[in-house]
């Protein structure tokens, strides 16, 4: 309570102010007493307000009421399924060659058929280059080649004569030598005196140096006939090799087909190993599409031919897909490890339906997968990720993972579904394994 509250305000006398006497100061007591008097009413209101929260009782917490989720679902029945895979290619030639000369010199020469577009047949003769210089090469290498050739026939006359000279000498050295036995016997016996002795082994001795000799000179003669024969083999390739370089100073078209890509013209230089123009055979062409390793590796392991195995081949036009039935003809030998992807190469069944078909042109296959027994089916819709399916069991979500082996149909073929289960076919927005669910309608 303020002490000075009963006091009437009339009795409350304020000193006379006058110019020359200072106002009085605020009492310090005063102020004290009215601070300790707010502080106390602030305690006992907040203790006032404790004991009323602690007398009051205690709010009832009602349980959340869980708000079941309408779906949709599908009964799984099992089934035997072969999916269908539509895939994607290219038109190929059946063969094709880039053209290149494997001599190198000024062209002088082109065919009138030599533009791109135009046909050629096999064995054409297409372009030519200065054929001067590898005539030069010939006629250098033929007459090399004739002096090989007689210097061949004068090696082997002299290993004749030298064959002739040793018999003779072997001829000689055996009388020598049956002439000094003899003489060497009767020598001996005191018949003959001793110089004919020393005679008769003079003879003896320069038959036999002579033999010696004529070894050695057929040795030689022998030496010489193989490097003159080396030398004529050695001439003969040369001149192989000029005629062959002159044969290909003039390019011939392998086989019958189409020009591509033509970029030489007469007056520019062609170099080995250049590529001239690309000639596309006239067969019909090939689709080459590429096919998923693993599904590859499914048609393998269900023990499924792929080199014969039919499919269609979808040319796209502006009336719509013309459809072109056809068989996979072989497999590439590898697999592109950047795309995982091997390639197929497929023809079609009526091979005048698609000379049409030009090369790069973009194609779509279908082709048929294996067969899978004992599969579920079920909406694409119901797939949640890569390898999920929610089910209702008790009126609660459950989670199914399970195994995509692919499509048909435009339904997923699925793995791990137990028979009469009870699938969700439609996308849930935040499906939780075990949240309440209501069925709306059961397809």
């Amino acid at each position: 309570m303020n002490r000075h509250a009963d006091i009437p305000a009339a009795s409350v006398e304020e000193p006379a102010k006058t110019p020359d006497t200072p106002a009085p100061r605020p009492r310090k007591g005063r102020w004290l007493a009215q601070g300790l008097l707010a502080l106390l009413l602030l305690a006992a209101g907040f203790g006032g307000w404790k004991v009323i929260m602690a007398l009051a009782p205690e709010p009832k917490v009602r349980p959340a009421v869980e708000r079941p989720e309408p779906v949709r679902v599908v009964a799984a029945r099992q089934a035997d399924v072969r999916p269908g895979w539509t895939l994607y290619g290219e038109v190929v030639p059946a063969r094709f060659s880039t053209l290149q000369l494997p001599v190198s010199g000024r062209i002088v020469w082109v065919s009138p058929n030599w533009k791109d577009g135009a046909h050629v047949d096999a064995g054409e003769e297409l372009l030519r280059i200065d054929e001067v210089p590898y005539r030069a090469a010939v006629a250098e290498a033929e007459a090399a080649l004739k002096e090989a050739r007689a210097r061949l026939a004068e090696a082997e006359l002299a290993v004749s004569s030298a064959e002739r000279l040793l018999k003779e000498a072997e001829a000689q050295f055996a009388v020598a030598q049956r002439e000094y036995d003899r003489t060497r016997t009767l020598v001996a016996r005191g018949s003959l005196p001793r110089a004919r002795l020393d005679a008769q082994q003079q003879k003896y001795l320069t038959a036999r140096e002579k033999l010696e000799q004529r070894k050695q000179a057929l040795s030689a003669a022998k030496a010489r006939l193989a490097q003159v024969r080396a030398a004529l083999t050695r001439s003969e390739w040369q001149v192989r090799k000029a005629r062959d370089n002159l044969a290909n100073a003039t390019l011939r078209a392998p086989f019958s087909g189409q020009l591509t890509k033509v970029q030489a013209e007469v007056g520019q230089s062609a170099g080995p190993g250049a590529a001239l123009a690309t000639l596309l055979s006239d067969g019909p062409p090939e689709i080459r599409f590429a096919i998923p390793e693993e599904r590859l590796m499914a048609l393998k392991r269900a023990g499924e031919k792929v080199e014969g195995r039919a499919v269609d081949i979808l040319v796209p036009a502006r009336s719509g897909d013309v459809r072109l039935a056809g068989r996979v003809v072989r497999e590439s030998a590898s697999v592109t490890r950047k795309e995982g992807a091997a390639a197929l190469f497929a023809k079609t069944d009526r091979p005048d339906e698609a000379r049409w078909l030009k090369p790069g042109a973009f194609v779509k296959v279908r082709m048929r997968g294996p067969l899978f027994t004992h599969v579920v089916l079920l909406p694409e819709a119901a797939l949640h990720g890569d390898d999920a399916v929610y089910a209702v069991r008790e009126g609660r979500l459950v989670r199914l993972p399970v195994h995509v082996l692919g499509m048909v149909g435009g339904k997923v073929i699925v793995r791990g579904v137990p028979p009469g289960t009870l699938v969700v076919r439609h996308k849930l927005a935040e499906p939780k394994p075990g949240m309440p669910v209501k069925v709306l309608e059961q397809g």
